[in-house]
């Protein structure tokens, strides 16, 4: 599908209308292929669209928006943990002058998280955002306000980022004799561990739940029973505890809360 997705980019009409878009995912997003729709469905209308693909740093995003002086960034992000890279490199576009606009699943899923993106908004559903986009073209205006992040949560992520190896690296040791999925339950971890350091990043341990949702899908998907996940979420749970001091009570206690079945999704 990328592979024909971007045969039709390559065979779009050359751009017609004054203006540049640099199109782009940001820091750990794979999932391309939205941004690539929207890449063909801007070029068909007649918009010159620079396409830099997946998993962009964003010092090569500041780099090549210097470069280009685009009128106009689109970034998607599809998880939590890269709408957290999306919103640093939102904050260095923001500083150097650029418009940002963006879009992507987690902002349907959680759409809090919009507060705290300092860009534009481009809806929900991808056959209107091509409108979207010629209307901040038309007539750039400012993004809107954006919500800024407590000192405490940054306090809580930095000791959770110092001690993160070793909660992982003990959650899979612990983990190691079970008779379920230990693969799909190393990636679990991995992914928990990214999106635990993306909501203190983001300010609410409550876009949690969304992570939570994909783990089980994951979970389900390869046919693990439900007690796996439990399990699962125990360990961390327990590991976390012993390992954070009194910084890392957030997130035991949202740990605490999901297992008693009382967090906030």
């Amino acid at each position: 599908a990328v592979r024909r997705l971007e045969a039709l980019v390559m065979a779009a009409p050359q751009p017609i209308r004054p203006g540049r878009i640099l199109a782009a995912c940001p820091p750990q997003e794979q999932h391309v292929i939205g941004l690539l729709l929207l890449t063909y469905l801007l070029r068909r209308r007649g918009w010159e669209v620079v396409y830099l693909g997946a998993n962009v740093p964003i010092e090569q995003l500041a780099t090549t928006a210097r470069v280009v002086q685009p009128q106009l960034v689109i970034m998607a992000a599809q998880l939590l943990h890269t709408a957290s890279t999306l919103k640093a490199a939102a904050e260095e576009l923001q500083q150097a002058g650029v418009p940002l606009a963006y879009g992507g699943l987690i902002f349907n899923l959680a759409p809090a998280l919009r507060e705290r993106i300092a860009g534009h908004f481009l809806g929900e559903q991808l056959e209107a955002v091509p409108q979207m986009v010629e209307s901040l073209m038309a007539a750039p205006r400012p993004a809107p306000a954006t919500e800024t992040v407590g000192e405490e949560y940054l306090h809580v992520l930095e000791h959770f980022q110092e001690r993160q190896g070793l909660i992982e690296a003990h959650v899979l040791q612990s983990r190691n004799g079970a008779r379920h999925g230990h693969n799909h339950l190393a990636l679990a971890n991995r992914e928990l561990g990214l999106n635990i350091g993306a909501a203190l990043s983001l300010g609410d341990m409550g876009y949690l739940g969304t992570d939570i949702e994909w783990i089980t899908g994951l979970l389900r998907n390869y046919h693990l029973p439900e007690e796996t996940l439990t399990a699962f979420l125990e360990t961390y749970h327990q590991t976390a505890t012993e390992r954070l001091d009194e910084r890392g009570q957030p997130i035991v206690a949202w740990l605490g809360q999901l297992l008693s079945g009382n967090a906030s999704y």
